[in-house]
């Protein structure tokens, strides 16, 4: 019996130990994955009455533009004032002293957006910014920073409220305590605040349906009209019940976006999920061309992603259809750009591999960018912003032609079309691939491993 305790003791501390190692190198694995946030930025805004002033520290000279609305806008680098512009700055800079911006903004309203710099460049993985409110304890407030509630605490002159992101600072909510009160519903996604002055809000119950998967606050006003930020909602006089769940979509889009909010996704992606895109030709440009099982893979896609923008609706469908796109990113608010496809294949020429040239589908027909392919063809090429004028010249041979008319010349002679066969996309000019046959000597081969012009 006495060696069966002992055997038994053992066998009890080994597993214990074996528990121990598994759970240490578990947690270091998940620790070690996670990136520390070592760019840290501070954002401090001092209230007082209907103005902001605020002090934004970044680590090291960052490219940021001034959020608009500002007043006695000053930028510092390390201890010396320099210009907030980066066009305007000296040369000779140490980019690696502490940047920082200091201004004001009026905030006279509830919620209000663009109130900070914005990003001109690349996110850092590594980002985390923290904000600090300080207001009078007279007139304290909740505060939340991108639809986010700020923690704080009331103190006997100052009220003080503190967060920290890990995406910069956009939106800005303010509501005054004696103002607002907060209502008890049964979604833990969902806060709901109201105006005291506001009798039952009937439309609350028929939220829950949307199942909105992150935190949504709903600000019941007596303003005259409703509207959608990012992760809030202000409800206005003019809300029906459709009307409603359209804004708390999208503020749910808005926020799942990178900031600035690009008001095209927002409406894609919600009348994605309406399931109602007859006003959205951009999308019905998508629909048509993928098989009902694409078409629906791709929007559980859309909507089930925790982060929305162009290029994520780009790869999103690229994954669906097997070719790449940048479809999204390419559509302008001056004309819609058709959807296309890139050809992987690599083209070829003069038994060289052009690595400068693509080609793209659009339906059944293929695209090549002009300049890129008529410069690898041995031509001088140069376009002509103002006139909308492309010219390729080699030798005696000289042709124009126009992003604006159904026409060009080839040696001064004018020769007229039935449509454009330029087609912009982004600043790039695009050519039917046709077009090199029908006016140079070459023509296309293809195989299933590249596209050769002969």
């Amino acid at each position: 019996m006495k060696t069966f305790f002992v055997f038994l003791i053992t066998l009890l501390t080994f597993f214990t130990l074996l528990g121990w190692q598994w759970f240490q190198s578990t947690s270091t694995s998940s620790q070690s994955s996670k990136k520390e946030a070592t760019f840290r930025v501070t954002t401090d805004i001092v209230v007082r009455n209907d103005t902001l002033n605020i002090t934004q520290t970044y680590p090291s000279l960052v490219n940021v533009s001034p959020p608009p609305s500002t007043k006695d806008v000053r930028c510092f680098l390390g201890d010396e004032e320099v210009a907030c512009v980066a066009d305007d700055r000296k040369a000779g800079v140490d980019e690696g002293l502490a940047f920082q911006y200091r201004y004001s903004v009026p905030f006279n309203g509830i919620v209000k957006e663009g109130m900070f710099p914005l990003w001109q460049e690349t996110l850092p993985d590594t980002y985390s910014e923290t904000i600090t409110i300080e207001e009078s304890s007279t007139s304290p407030s909740s505060w939340f920073v991108n639809g986010r509630q700020i923690g704080g605490n009331v103190l006997e002159v100052i009220a003080y409220y503190e967060e920290t992101l890990s995406v910069p600072a956009y939106t800005l909510t303010r509501l005054p305590v004696d103002t607002f009160k907060k209502l008890a519903t049964d979604d833990d996604q969902l806060s709901v605040w109201q105006d005291v002055q506001l009798g039952e809000q009937p439309l609350l119950a028929r939220i829950s349906p949307l199942n909105v998967d992150v935190p949504i606050h709903l600000i019941y006003t007596n303003l005259p009209e409703s509207r959608s930020f990012v992760n809030t909602v202000l409800v206005g006089q003019d809300t029906t019940e459709d009307g409603l769940k359209t804004l708390v979509l999208e503020a749910t889009v808005k926020g799942k976006m990178t900031q600035p909010v690009d008001g095209r996704v927002v409406d894609w992606v919600v009348a994605l999920m309406i399931g109602d895109i007859d006003n959205e030709p951009v999308l019905q440009s998508v629909q048509k061309s993928l098989d009902e099982t694409q078409w629906e893979k791709w929007k559980q896609s859309v909507e089930k992603a925790p982060l929305l923008n162009r290029r994520l609706l780009d790869e999103f469908l690229s994954a669906v259809y097997g070719m790449d796109t940048s479809y999204f990113t390419a559509q302008t608010s001056e004309k819609q750009i058709p959807l296309f496809w890139y050809d992987k294949r690599p083209v070829q020429f003069n038994e060289e591999f052009q690595n400068d040239v693509d080609i793209i589908w659009i339906e059944d027909n293929p695209y090549t960018p002009f300049m890129r392919m008529f410069t690898a063809l041995g031509y001088e090429v140069e376009r002509f912003s103002e006139e909308q004028m492309i010219l390729a010249r080699r030798g005696e041979d000289t042709f124009r032609f126009y992003e604006n008319q159904n026409s060009f010349l080839y040696n001064d002679a004018r020769y007229g079309l039935l449509e454009n066969p330029l087609l912009r996309i982004k600043d790039e000019l695009w050519i039917g691939t046709g077009w090199i046959e029908e006016i140079t000597p070459y023509r296309w081969q293809e195989t299933n491993e590249s596209i050769t012009l002969e």
